[in-house]
């Protein structure tokens, strides 16, 4: 098994096999030494933030640990330095004498070959540290930088008020969307602290509790949070269940109703289940009905595939999924609304 390091490109730390992080740091190397001067400093900070960049959707991707070929890919996108100082019109400036350059390059070799501390951009995490059920108002207070504990009696007052159901569905919708920070870099992405090594180290330090803490913690464990997490995990299932369930009855119902029509006024084939009505433009309408069919199809199989991923605990679908699925959703809806126009029209 390859060895991994963490590298601090650009403020952010990531996990890089070892063949990989010798040739990134090599290639970062070369660039410092061909572009010098302000100009140069800018051309590297910027090609550094688009590296991170492109880890970054690796990362969102599922990929823990970034690997040689991610690098690689990174580099042809990019170009070798020779090939950048063309494209910007940047010469490279020469060393002044060929044993310092040497010098310099072993210089930097020693040190870590990325070590920019950007402030870092806040993410929404549940805050596990301060948490009575899952933590969703720890995090929204952290990432507000407002009161946990007035936020909890706001909603308790809300709930008390309000009708109480809709309030704990959403309550329980937010645990589910919403993902724990239980790593050192979610603590401080939900602080929008800079994520380095000297960040990541005290993070870890400080949520490492003493040895008589825990201790303590296990002799006087707080029977009302475990006793309402099981609850909500319960629920949580119990609703994952609904969801599914509800969702693959009505994706099959979707299905159904589309071949009915189909039959019916496409292919002119009597359906005794249905009583449909003739229409003045079949097609049109049919078309319509079936995109309208489609677009709840599409919805019913993402509330399958979510429901599915809380019931048995499993990941959910990536970043680049949700965002397919919610524009295919926005255009069959377009287009289901177009063709009701246009039949409405002729």
């Amino acid at each position: 098994m390859k060895r991994t390091y963490p590298a601090n490109i650009n403020g952010q730390i990531f996990y890089i096999d070892e063949d990989a992080y010798l040739m990134l740091q090599d290639y970062l190397l070369q660039l410092k030494a061909t572009f010098r001067g302000p100009e140069g400093e800018e051309i590297v900070a910027d090609i550094e933030s688009r590296i991170r960049e492109h880890f970054d959707e690796r990362i969102e991707a599922g990929s823990s640990v970034i690997v040689l070929g991610d690098v690689t890919g990174v580099i042809e996108t990019m170009g070798r330095p020779e090939q950048i100082s063309e494209d910007s019109g940047v010469s490279a400036q020469p060393a002044q004498a060929a044993g310092t350059a040497d010098d310099e390059l072993a210089e930097d070799s020693e040190k870590p070959f990325v070590s920019f501390n950007i402030p870092g951009r806040k993410r929404l995490y549940r805050n596990m540290k301060n948490k009575v059920f899952g933590g969703v108002f720890g995090g929204l207070a952290t990432y507000l930088g407002w009161n946990a504990n007035i936020m909890r009696l706001l909603y308790a007052a809300l709930t008390c008020l309000t009708y109480f159901w809709p309030l704990t569905v959403l309550y329980l919708i937010l645990w589910m969307i919403i993902p724990p920070a239980t790593t050192p870099r979610r603590v401080l992405e939900l602080k929008g602290e800079p994520v380095t090594p000297g960040t990541v180290g005290q993070t870890v330090i400080a949520n490492s509790p003493a040895v008589a803490d825990v201790a303590e913690s296990d002799i006087n464990e707080n029977f009302f949070t475990t006793f309402f997490g099981i609850v909500g995990k319960v629920i949580m299932a119990f609703l994952g269940l609904i969801g599914a369930v509800a969702g693959f009855g009505l994706l099959v119902g979707f299905i159904a109703v589309a071949i009915c029509l189909l039959c019916s006024y496409g292919w002119n084939i009597p359906v005794e289940i249905l009583d449909l009505p003739p229409l003045d433009n079949g097609l049109m309408h049919t078309v319509a009905v079936l995109i309208w069919l489609l677009a709840g199809a599409v919805a019913c199989g993402a509330l399958v595939w979510a429901a599915c991923s809380v019931l048995f605990n499993t990941r959910g679908a990536s970043r680049a999924t949700k965002i397919t699925t919610l524009i295919m959703e926005i255009l069959l809806i377009a287009a289901g609304i177009a063709s009701i126009a246009i039949a409405n029209a002729l």
